[in-house]
């Protein structure tokens, strides 16, 4: 994925190999399938995850 690359590629020159990246998008997309689907929220949930 292009976006990705040009994280690293940032990370790079800038020189913070340990700069977290978070995808604000897909995060949001994330929340609003989670409440499109409750059932998958409620699987996501027994598993642990978010």
């Amino acid at each position: 994925m292009k976006r990705n690359n040009d994280i690293a590629n940032l990370k790079e020159a800038l020189r913070l190999p340990g700069l977290a990246y978070v995808d604000c998008a897909a995060r949001q997309e994330l929340r609003l399938v989670l409440q499109r689907w409750p059932l998958l929220a409620e699987l996501l949930a027994a598993r642990g995850e978010p």
